[in-house]
């Protein structure tokens, strides 16, 4: 007798149950997006997407449940989830790749980042795109050119993120700084005392400020290669001042080495030194004024 009336139950069964869903899960969505989505935009973007896709399958759920064909529902819930699954996979990805930034936080705005090879200065987060501020790009070294780039969010899940601000857990409170290098290289007989001096004293006048925050001093890590001996002065540096503070190093490094007597910079060369035996003569020597113009007769 009540066959006749299962689509009929089923449907009015799925209505309900859709909908209370519906209203839960929102809820707990908007509840945990208003803490954690960067900003209201992209809030709304997201619960907006969130309605439009749950009510498309809503709706295919009860008009499968209307026909009273349990079997049907599957099979056109599993046809439609991979119709979807093909023409949203970038979108589907984009959001997924969101959810991952608000979920684990591995960087926010103002950090500066490497993700797939670009480097830059978070300025904005989008449900779709990651905003950089450029730096380097087609000039070496690391400041800002001035460039926009947009970052898929998709790009999270299959490239390499590195984050110059991310706090570890070896890390003190308020950590702000990374460790950078300047080389030079000197002869072996330069006085070792007073390059390391040189060194340490421009280092540490350049990165005061670091070192008053760290309380770690510039230090020395040196090393041999077949010509001399490379000097690394290794200093604390805050990621957005790199490159000024290397190219300061630099030049009063260089300033303070002319001035000295004892250091000496080193660079490929070759000496050929040739000896005859005692009391043998010298070969056979052309005149300088016999060479005709053009070359030996």
């Amino acid at each position: 007798m009540w066959n006749k009336y299962d689509g009929f139950i089923y449907g009015v069964l799925s209505i309900i149950v859709l909908v209370i869903l519906f209203k839960v899960m929102t809820k707990m969505l908007r509840r945990y997006t208003e803490k954690q989505s960067f900003k209201e935009e992209n809030e709304l973007a997201f619960l907006r997407r969130w309605q439009y896709a749950y009510i498309f399958i809503a709706v295919a759920i009860c008009a499968t449940a209307f026909s009273g064909e349990i079997q049907a529902m599957g099979i056109t819930m599993a046809f439609l989830g991979s119709i979807m699954a093909w023409m949203l996979s970038a979108p589907v990805r984009n959001m997924a790749g969101w959810l991952f930034l608000v979920i684990s936080r591995p960087f926010k705005v103002l950090d500066r980042v490497i993700i797939g090879g670009v480097t830059g200065d978070v300025v904005d987060i989008t449900i779709n795109f990651i905003v950089l501020d450029q730096v380097g790009g087609t000039t070496t070294g690391e400041e800002k050119s001035g460039r926009g780039v947009l970052v898929p969010t998709s790009w999270l899940f299959s490239h390499i993120i590195n984050n110059y601000s991310m706090k570890l857990p070896s890390d003190e409170e308020g950590q702000k700084y990374l460790l950078d290098e300047v080389v030079v290289r000197i002869t072996y007989d330069s006085d070792w005392n007073e390059a390391e001096r040189i060194l340490k004293s421009v280092a540490a006048n350049i990165t005061s400020e670091a070192i008053k925050e760290t309380g770690e001093e510039p230090y020395i890590r040196a090393e041999f290669f077949p010509s001399g001996v490379f000097m690394r002065i290794r200093y604390r540096v805050a990621p957005t001042d790199r490159q000024r503070v290397w190219s300061e190093i630099v030049r009063k490094v260089s300033v303070e080495l002319d001035k000295s007597n004892k250091v000496f910079y080193c660079f490929n060369k070759s000496n050929v030194f040739v000896n005859y035996r005692d009391k043998e003569k010298y070969p056979p020597q052309l005149p300088i004024n016999d060479i005709p113009v053009g070359g030996v007769k």
